[in-house]
């Protein structure tokens, strides 16, 4: 059932578990890293961009979009890293954008399964309460859901342990679905005998006339000695009768 897991989205959710656990832990000690590397990563990102753009062999519109994306979060990862404060305030917002884009995802991938999965809405359910918990976090700021920053971290680090447990549950059991429709297409695929390219047949070679028998010599025969002459028989004279 490995293979057909999707390896990143288990690794996103045990990112998200271990950075929302270790936001309630150590939420002071925590943070100041945390925005270190939340810079480090925005501006790896902007080079990345920036070098795909001058290694892409067309001009186009995507590749103006690239290079415009890459200099923008260039740009923004140079200033967070000059002013890491300012990262606390947009951090509930980066953590919203993630857990959203998760369950847009999410819905996707149910209504994908849509006419295969009989409990495909409960995937749907799941990427719905991602969504929301996306929402909640992006505008805490404008609702006033939270007031002190670190009520905000705090409030922060529990949605992350929610939807890294939600993630991870529903990341097994769509590669568990996967499996079941898998195996499902390669059992149809053996009944109806398509389960690989049919062998070629093999032309039916005539068989060889068997030979004509060969004819058996008729003996020769043996050369025996030569029979005894037989003598002549001798004739008597008849006496001459007078007359």
């Amino acid at each position: 059932m490995l293979r057909h897991i999707r390896i990143g989205m288990l690794f996103l959710s045990i990112c998200y578990l271990a950075l929302g656990l270790l936001l309630l832990v150590l939420p002071e000690a925590s943070l100041p890293w945390l925005c270190l590397g939340v810079s480090i990563a925005v501006l790896l990102t902007g080079i990345v961009s920036l070098v795909q753009y001058f290694r892409a062999d067309r001009r186009n519109f995507a590749a103006l979009c690239t290079l415009a994306g890459g200099a923008i979060t260039t740009a923004l990862g140079i200033y967070t890293l000059l002013r890491p404060e300012s990262v606390r305030m947009i951090l509930p917002i980066i953590f919203g954008l993630f857990i959203f884009v998760d369950g847009v995802v999410r819905i996707g991938a149910a209504f994908g399964f849509a006419r295969r999965v009989p409990r495909w809405w409960v995937l749907a359910l799941l990427g719905l309460a991602s969504c929301l918990m996306g929402l909640a976090l992006i505008a805490q700021d404008t609702m006033k859901l939270v007031a002190a920053l670190e009520d905000i971290i705090l409030f922060s680090g529990a949605l992350l342990v929610v939807e890294g447990a939600l993630n991870l549950g529903c990341t097994v059991y769509t590669g568990m679905v996967r499996k079941q429709l898998a195996d499902a297409e390669a059992a149809a695929q053996t009944a109806d005998g398509t389960a690989g390219p049919a062998a070629p047949e093999t032309p039916e070679i005539p068989a060889a006339p068997a030979p004509a028998p060969e004819p058996v010599p008729a003996p020769e025969p043996v050369p025996g000695p030569a029979p005894d002459p037989v003598p002549p028989t001798p004739t008597e004279e008849m006496p001459d009768h007078e007359v």
